[in-house]
């Protein structure tokens, strides 16, 4: 049956589910409480003799009022308490100056994100573990139904018709989403180590070979000798992920099913994964939308075709592999962004303004979305991202 979901506006917001009001103010005015007091008292000398006796009730009351709130300010200042909320995704920055005029967080030692098959098994298995602690862990969006593992292919639903065919905001966006991906991985999984990327040139003449396939990777093709699911795909039973990951959604629609994948290819090479396909039509253009043309229609689309399953929908963000997919995308902008000694290319925006705003459906917590000009160099010294490449 169709999942139907509230869409985006123009402004890139929605409205979250609602949550019961708060009650509304008493108007003391409109409440006759003295009334109420006169009714059971049979005389003028009796209700004086109640004023009297309520007044130094309170009087005693507010003195041992006065001593608790001492006390307990005198504690707060020991033992500050703070509410918790969602962190905003700081990491790596440095506090403002304690100079007379505030000055803005620098980004002094960027993160380095590093090709999964460089990463040692231990971070390998402790990714793995992150990813698998999303699934147990609760919604940040406000669905009861969902998890945190959930959260991020239903927010990329939401924004998949503005973020895609030729759509300037498709390097930004996901530059934005995965470094919150990388974020909540840290803070709610305990994943200490930068996000790692797949750099599928790689894989090129082999794909299916990639090591990102393997079993104490992310596990391979679907099982065929089980019924279809979604994508033309099977249920994955390889990899630390088997039997752990259980999507609810494939583009539009509830459908509870397994981790799926159905390769669908060849066993030649995918030459739009290339080294020489990437550097001459995508790493070789000219301006932005050159370079958004080349990577969103080139790799962006193949690895997906290739892989089936739950990663060829809206709903990619299910296998996670199509985070570390979307890390190398970000990684040939960065490098593109590079080509350019002047710097002029981190201002390169399609000719839209870099004041839009990026919306992340409730996954920035209470910080609330950021623009995009924000986004556009992770390696600024005032960036909030605060990352490279290795």
């Amino acid at each position: 049956m169709p999942f139907k979901f509230p869409r985006p506006e123009a402004t890139y917001h929605i409205i979250l589910p609602e949550y019961p009001e708060r009650p509304k103010t008493i108007n003391v005015e409109e409440q006759p409480q003295q009334s109420l007091l006169t009714k059971w008292l049979p005389s003028r000398r009796s209700r004086i003799l109640v004023l009297i006796i309520l007044s130094t009730i309170l009087a005693i009351s507010l003195s041992a009022g006065s001593i608790r709130l001492g006390y307990y300010l005198a504690s707060q200042q020991q033992e500050p308490h703070s509410i918790q909320h969602l962190p905003a995704p700081e990491s790596h920055l440095q506090a403002p100056s304690s100079s007379s005029t505030t000055q803005p967080k620098k980004c002094i030692n960027p993160s380095i994100r590093k090709e999964w098959r460089t990463l040692s098994t231990e971070t390998q298995k402790s990714y793995l573990n992150a990813i698998i602690c999303l699934a147990h862990t609760p919604s940040i969006l406000g669905y009861t139904s969902f998890t945190l593992y959930d959260d991020f292919p239903w927010v990329h639903l939401q924004m998949a018709p503005y973020i895609h065919n030729n759509s300037p905001l498709f390097l930004p966006w996901h530059r934005r989403f995965i470094h919150l991906y990388s974020f909540l991985l840290s803070t709610q999984c305990n994943f200490s180590s930068p996000l790692p990327y797949w750099d599928w040139t790689l894989d090129y003449s082999s794909f299916k070979s990639s090591p990102v396939f393997d079993p104490l990777s992310f596990g391979g093709d679907g099982n065929y000798s089980l019924p279809k699911t979604v994508g033309e795909g099977h249920c994955v039973t390889t990899g630390p992920l088997a039997g752990h990951l259980n999507p609810l959604l494939f583009v539009n629609t509830f459908v509870p099913h397994c981790l799926s994948r159905g390769f669908n290819y060849g066993d030649g090479e995918i030459k739009v994964l290339s080294p020489g396909w990437i550097e001459q039509n995508v790493l070789g253009q000219n301006d932005f939308m050159g370079f958004l043309g080349g990577v969103e229609r080139g790799p962006h689309d193949a690895v997906p075709n290739a892989v089936g399953g739950d990663f060829i929908s809206w709903t990619a963000a299910y296998d996670p592999l199509s985070i570390l997919h979307h890390a190398q995308l970000d990684r040939l902008w960065l490098m593109w962004q590079k080509k350019d000694s002047t710097g002029g290319r981190f201002k390169e925006y399609g000719g839209r303004s870099l004041g839009e705003s990026l919306w992340m459906g409730g996954l920035e917590g209470e910080k609330g979305d950021v623009i995009v000009g924000s986004v556009m160099n992770p390696e600024g010294e005032d960036s909030e991202l605060c990352y490279g490449y290795e």
